[in-house]
């Protein structure tokens, strides 16, 4: 059996990696050497896009290196790309995900691999490890690709499904996905072959589906079959598919894992370059500063007008705006005081920054020892201190762990209690 795993890297709310979905799969190329395919797919909001002549361009680029652990091999190569849109209306209504392929023929043995994806704002890396398996004259199978379509090229006839690298499919909007595999030595002295599949619920956790077998003529040792699986009886949740291939006496399987997941929440509409927005959405729309990376307000700043609306829209499609709305509402409410809007405060910054805390710790005037406010956000690993310096209810931010905060000048407020426990 070979082991297909799906790498996928993690957005946090308001950070500036981008995230791909990452996947691959072995096929048999010659008597001694193998194909690996690579898919991978980029959401459009994690792409920086500018505005072009009739079309919004996003330039990339995949570097990638792969590198023998028990064999002397190493390749590596650079791919640049470019994603087009027509609009955000259209890729916020069909969820646009940007997907590709490229492949690279290597002997048997096992891999590091090395991918990522930049654009000219952000990066994104995966590394896994892949071992090859060395395709003999016995039964066996492919990896099990996944894909959303099956094409046939009219010249040669071969199949070729469009990949979906990150394994999932959208519960009550996909009705049937496509998987493709070749078989290998297959005896060409019999006429057939019979496959089968099964779909289990989780990894190694009940059969819900079992298909009826299938009988297949053959054309030779080898084999390329593309099932189309229904699944549109299948509730939300995590499945692996199995495929079983009989050409008596001998019978060999392979598996993959998928996700069926619930309808992607709405996002706000766009009408060209603009978000349609409540009066509330609007006061805040273009105060990206608070949240945006100092990569990220670089480029904003260094744009047109026309070209700030774009990434405008782009950049609210890619994060929550009312969830930062709410957060601006908050800590105008909140820490606000008779001088100094909440949002110029320090822990408005933060709070707007990183959201509300799980856990804060206060303490007052105590001798010689201003009133001071503790934040804690375990998640993150996050820790912030809070001094009242003038006792105006102003609290300044004395120290922190985070790295993206700078030195705040102030660090020799803190108590040698503090300083033992947290500096």
């Amino acid at each position: 059996m070979i082991a297909m795993v799906n790498m996928v890297l993690f957005l946090a709310a308001f950070g500036d990696t981008l995230h791909f979905d990452f996947d691959w799969a072995v096929f048999r190329h010659t008597a001694d050497s193998v194909r690996i395919e690579f898919y991978y797919g980029i959401g459009f909001r994690e792409l920086n896009f500018q505005s072009g002549d009739s079309l919004l361009l996003a330039p990339f680029r995949i570097e990638f290196s792969i590198n023998g652990i028990n064999r002397q091999f190493s390749e590596s190569g650079t791919l640049i790309k470019r994603a087009r849109l027509r609009s955000f209306q259209e890729a916020i209504a069909n969820q646009r995900v940007f997907v590709d392929q490229f492949s690279v023929i290597v002997p048997a043995g096992s891999y590091e691999v090395r991918t990522s994806v930049a654009d000219s704002l952000h990066s994104g890396t995966v590394t896994d490890t892949i071992t090859v398996p060395q395709f003999g004259d016995q039964l066996m199978l492919s990896s099990i690709q996944l894909g959303n379509a099956l094409l046939t090229d009219s010249l040669t006839q071969a199949l070729a499904v469009i990949p979906n690298p990150g394994r999932r499919f959208v519960s009550g909007r996909t009705q049937k996905f496509y998987a493709y595999f070749e078989a290998y030595g297959l005896n060409p002295q019999t006429k057939s072959y019979e496959l089968r599949y099964y779909m289990v619920s989780g990894e190694g956790g009940d059969t819900i589906v079992r298909s009826a077998p299938i009988e297949r003529t053959k054309a030779g040792s080898r084999s390329a079959t593309a099932l189309e699986i229904n699944i549109d009886s299948l509730n939300a949740g995590s499945y692996e598919l199995v495929v079983k291939v009989v050409d008596h006496p001998f019978s060999v399987q392979n598996r993959v894992m998928f996700d069926l997941v619930e309808t992607v929440a709405s996002q706000p509409r766009v009408e060209g370059y603009h978000l349609q927005l409540t009066p509330r959405e609007q006061r805040y729309y273009q105060e990206l500063q608070y949240i945006a990376t100092p990569r990220e307000l670089e480029y904003y700043n260094r744009l047109s007008p026309e070209g700030r609306e774009a990434y405008l829209a782009w950049f609210w499609s890619r994060h929550n705006l009312s969830e930062f709305v709410r957060r601006m509402e908050t800590v105008e409410g909140r820490f606000a005081t008779a001088r100094t809007p909440g949002i110029k405060t320090d822990r408005g910054r933060i709070y707007v920054k990183y959201g509300e805390p799980d856990a804060i710790e206060r303490k007052t005037m105590e001798m010689e020892v201003k009133p001071r406010e503790y934040w804690f956000y375990y998640q993150l690993g996050l820790t912030f201190i809070f001094i009242d310096i003038h006792g105006d209810g102003n609290y300044r931010l004395a120290w922190t762990n985070s790295p993206d905060e700078p030195k705040t000048g102030l660090e020799h407020l803190l108590t040698t209690e503090e300083q033992d426990q947290y500096h």
